[in-house]
Formats: structure tokens, C-alpha cells, sequence
């Protein structure tokens, strides 16, 4: 049995996500249901068509690290990427995977440009998290600083880095090879049906609202 999948996100952006979600659909219900209140119907529409918006831009975003996989969850879709065709991985303002000739962004984890600065400081004259230059094998090096003097999105680099370089390593696969750039063609996209329909239906009824 493999082991259960690790979610990262911002809990800052779910959370306040989540908040102006519930805020805005008891307001739209209030609207709806109080029209002696004097709000157009309109308005109710799009408070819904916010919370759907809220919803997808900040709570529903994540990166989920599976057994073989990592998965960059975005508005309306999912990126399946095998863990051994990544070939790098960068987060700053968003999370980058760079995988065969694509990088495929994600903007769950992000660091601001004061923390990437700390993360620097605090790894300067280590080895950074990447790929080691030369090696065949890619293998990456982890930094000396401890995990509580490093950001969020760099710890979640790190241990992406860390699980791609052993998924690479379990299938004999050398960093940044054609058979790595192979991998590539395993790179699937789901997407999120349930939450494009709720966004379609969002739009139509604030579009029925305002020509009726």
C-alpha cells in the first residue's frame, strides 16, 4: 500500500478564500430572498458568480504529491506530471514544474521576494535546490539550513525535488536524458467538470439577470 498523498496550499488564501465564500453566498441568499430590500436580482447573481470565482481562483488550487505522481491542481483543471520527467522545480510568486520542453505553473504556493531573499541568505554557500551541474545522475543536495529558517514554498520545492530525484533514481533514469524527456508524453491534463459547469451555470444566470 503506498503512502497518502501530501497536499500543499496556501492555508492563508483557503482561508480567507473559504470566508469571502460563505460571506458571499448568505448575502446573495439574503438578496434573493428579501427583494423589498430594493437589490436588483442581478446582484444576487453576482454575488454567486464571486463566491464560484473565489472559490476556484483561491480554495480549490493545490499540489498534491502521490506515490508516482505530483499533481498541480489549478481553476478548472488538473495536471498529472510523472514525478521522473520532472526536470526542475521553481516556486516563486507561483510553483513552475519544468517537464521535457513545458513548464506547467501552479498558484497554489508562491513566495514573496522577501522570502525568496531569506531563503537565499539562509542557503548561501550551500548547494540550492536544484540539480547538481555535471552529474549524471541529477541528484540534489539538500541545504544545511534547518526547515524552520526556510519559507513554505521553498520547504515544498525541496521535497518535490527530493521525491523526483528518487522516482528518477527507482527507474535508472538520468537527469534531463531523452528518456526522461520521454516521460513527457505521460503528462495528462483532468479537468474539473463539475466546477466549469458551476461557473457556466454562474455566468448564465447573471447574464439571464441583467437582460431580464
Amino acid at each position: 500500500m503506498g503512502d497518502r498523498p501530501e497536499t500543499f496550499r496556501s492555508s492563508g488564501a483557503v482561508v480567507v478564500g473559504g470566508i469571502t465564500v460563505v460571506v458571499s453566498l448568505v448575502l446573495a441568499v439574503l438578496a434573493a430572498l428579501h427583494p423589498s430590500a430594493g437589490a436588483p436580482d442581478w446582484i444576487s447573481a453576482g454575488l454567486f458568480l464571486f463566491a464560484v470565482l473565489v472559490y476556484l481562483a483561491q480554495v480549490r488550487p493545490a499540489v498534491v504529491l502521490r506515490d508516482a505522481h505530483l499533481v498541480l491542481r489549478n481553476m478548472v483543471g488538473s495536471v498529472h506530471v510523472p514525478l521522473a520527467a520532472v526536470k526542475d522545480v521553481r516556486v516563486r510568486q507561483f510553483l513552475s514544474v519544468e517537464v521535457g520542453r513545458r513548464t506547467y505553473d501552479c498558484a497554489a504556493v508562491g513566495r514573496t521576494r522577501r522570502q525568496i531573499a531569506k531563503d537565499a541568505r539562509h542557503t548561501r554557500g550551500t548547494t540550492p535546490a536544484s540539480w547538481q551541474p555535471g552529474d549524471s545522475t541529477g541528484s540534489w543536495q539538500p541545504s544545511s539550513a534547518a526547515p524552520a529558517e526556510l519559507s513554505y514554498g521553498r520547504f515544498i520545492e525541496t521535497k518535490i525535488l527530493q521525491r523526483a530525484t528518487a522516482a528518477r533514481v527507482d527507474r535508472g533514469i538520468e537527469h534531463r536524458s531523452e528518456e526522461q524527456d520521454a516521460l513527457a508524453d505521460d503528462v495528462r491534463t483532468v479537468w474539473a467538470w463539475p466546477e466549469i459547469a458551476l461557473l457556466s451555470v454562474a455566468v448564465l444566470l447573471l447574464a439571464v439577470t441583467i437582460v431580464v
